[in-house]
């Protein structure tokens, strides 16, 4: 079979890694935990992605209509409009004319992570397109320097649809890069987030993102930020992915991933807001023989439990039916969970939660998951029992045998009075189920939809999962080289490269979602606070909050759907702007809650 191949999108190979302008390794360690520990560009081998006879390209629905463009603009050879970081911006995109023109306005607690978008849609061919960003002046000489706001372009990708031979052109990774060749009659869109420290004042900052290119005049585009006078309130819900924390392989075993690598995927996701993992394929553990007595050497997870500790992920949830971990070679499957976490005891780590099986109500594998269950339930009462359910009526199929209900992408209402009357914890693992492509889905998700449905824990699966390919180096990045017709690519919510983790669109928008439900929890909590106090002004004031918090829920449904996963069918109803609104009428909320008591 011969293959076409083609570049994503039209980005000169010589191009370097995009950074700030003082991004070098001078000052890179001023950057902010989150910003030093990402990756940076795809790999060399993944610039060009070969495309193989007979797929056919398949254009989204975007708005493709050109505005009459100004003389200024065809001078400049190049127009810069705002976009947003929940609406996927195509190569192919168009602005509209009220998006030109305007500057970026980013609204932010302290102690936050805050994103924003815009775009330049060329005229004409330009090389050595260059974005760089300005300190941030504040209120009273305040200034937030530049190296707390990272700069990243989207990294454009063809990436294999469901059924067929057809691919989409999508907006795939975030890449930090020095310059760009952006060929002509393209959209390239970038990504700005700006860390604000807890100890920031609060109050309107100003700066500018300077646009540069070869023969071209230079842009500036303001940049206001205003920092608001609280820090949020973090809700007890978990917040996790699903990990796979090995070098995978052709063989068996697996051995752990380096400690720098690991240090930087988990500090990772903690700065996303994660503070739990379920660790899906583990490292290879050796049986050791001491006379009559057999244990674990688990001296192979180590490093990955002391990192997770240091990164402050406090929960680890183990399935203990994946691969070689717990077999029975310690002896029955109780005995060898039992030396499992002897292991556990004697570095004084703290005792996992246990899984066994996976979507056992609907896979054929019930009898064999629910013993096991049982049998964990049984033997360990002290340590929490997870498993996780595919359809909403299967509730009750492993009663008592659960501690930890984890519904999948079909939860909806149905789900929370059966779970709330047995006792049991309310759990989801998957969202829309978008892996990255979906930023407004992923933001739903992780925030409004959890608080609507009431979650104890959020997880996706997976942080990064690679399928590689003996003798082709690409795998990792390429839809289209692997033996399978399922997309490579589908279930990264990160790539890993040299330098860390490559995010995705839906991954950074995934911690604006942590956020989200953060604020919710903040209002209801001030709330809660508030009317204890007894003063009639003061309940005044919250029974206002609690209207506008259950006009904010009412627009996210959580009703069975009849054609769709439920968050899916709630996610199409909103927009960007609900999300804007959302969070202007909270923060307001919180502010003349907090003046109240």
């Amino acid at each position: 079979m011969t293959a076409r191949s083609r570049k994503f999108p039209s980005v000169s190979v010589a191009s370097v890694t995009f950074v700030l302008i003082c991004v070098a390794a001078v000052c890179a360690d001023e950057r902010p935990v989150g910003f030093r520990v990402q990756g940076t560009t795809v790999p060399d081998y993944a610039q060009t992605i070969p495309i193989p006879d007979g797929f056919k390209e398949l254009h989204p629905e975007t708005h493709t209509q050109a505005p009459t463009w100004q003389p200024t603009e065809k001078s400049r050879g190049y127009a810069i409009f705002l976009s947003n970081t929940l609406e996927p911006v195509y190569p192919t995109t168009q602005p509209l004319r009220q998006q030109i023109g305007r500057g970026l306005e980013v609204t932010s607690a302290r102690g936050e992570y805050e994103a924003a978008s815009f775009s330049i849609r060329t005229l004409r061919d330009l090389e050595d397109v260059r974005v760089t960003v300005d300190d941030l002046h504040g209120p009273g000489g305040a200034t937030i320097a530049r190296t707390n706001v990272d700069l990243r372009a989207v990294r454009y990708l063809p990436r294999k649809e469901w059924r067929g031979e057809a691919y989409v052109v999508r907006p795939s990774f975030l890449e930090r890069r020095e310059s760009l060749t952006i060929a002509a009659n393209r959209t390239q869109q970038y990504w700005l987030t700006v860390w604000v420290d807890a100890s920031t004042t609060h109050g309107n900052y100003r700066g500018e993102v300077r646009v540069e290119a070869h023969g071209g005049m230079s842009t500036t585009l303001p940049l206001r930020l205003q920092v608001l006078p609280f820090r949020l309130r973090t809700p007890p819900t978990r917040q996790g992915m699903y990990y796979n924390p090995v070098v995978l392989g052709p063989g068996p075993h697996y051995p752990s991933l380096p400690a720098e690598r690991l240090r930087r995927e988990l500090f990772d996701m903690r700065e996303h807001g994660m503070n739990a993992i379920f660790i899906s394929v583990p490292p290879s553990l050796e049986v050791v023989k001491k006379g009559e007595r057999v244990t674990f050497d688990i001296s192979s997870i180590e490093s990955l439990m002391t990192t997770a500790t240091d990164a402050g992920i406090d929960s680890v949830i183990w399935n203990l039916h994946v691969d070689d971990l717990i077999d029975g070679r310690a002896g029955d499957f109780v005995t060898s969970v039992r030396a499992f976490l002897h292991g556990f005891q004697e570095r004084g780590w703290r005792p996992p939660m246990l899984s066994a099986g996976d979507e056992a109500d609907v896979n054929g594998t019930f009898n064999h998951a629910f013993r096991s269950l049982r049998s964990l339930k049984e033997a360990f009462p002290s340590h929490r029992i997870y498993t996780t359910i595919v359809r909403p009526q299967n509730s009750e199929m492993f009663e008592p045998a659960v501690d930890i209900r984890a519904f999948s992408s079909y939860a909806d209402e149905s789900v929370i009075a059966p779970t709330r009357k047995a006792g049991r914890e309310l759990w989801m693992y998957s969202g829309s189920s978008g892996y990255g492509l979906d930023p407004l889905g992923d933001r739903l998700y992780r925030g409004f939809y959890a608080a609507k449905l009431t979650l104890d824990g959020v997880m996706d699966w997976t942080y990064w999962w690679q399928r590689p390919v003996p003798g082709l180096p690409g795998s990792s990045f390429n839809d289209f080289d692997g033996p399978t017709s399922r997309p490579k690519l589908l279930s990264c919510w990160v790539n890993p490269v040299a330098d860390g983790p490559l995010p995705t669109p839906g991954w950074e928008t995934m911690r604006e979602g942590v956020e989200d439900g953060k604020y919710v929890f903040t209002v209801r909590s001030l709330i809660k606070e508030t009317l204890a106090t007894g003063d009639p002004e003061a309940r005044r004031r919250a029974q206002t909050a609690q209207e506008v918090l259950d006009r904010i829920l009412e627009r996210v449904v959580i009703e069975p759907s009849e054609k769709s996963f439920p968050i899916r069918d709630t996610a199409a109803c909103l927009d960007a702007a609900f999300f804007d609104t959302a969070r202007a009428e909270l923060a307001q909320q919180i502010e003349l809650l907090s003046a109240a008591n």
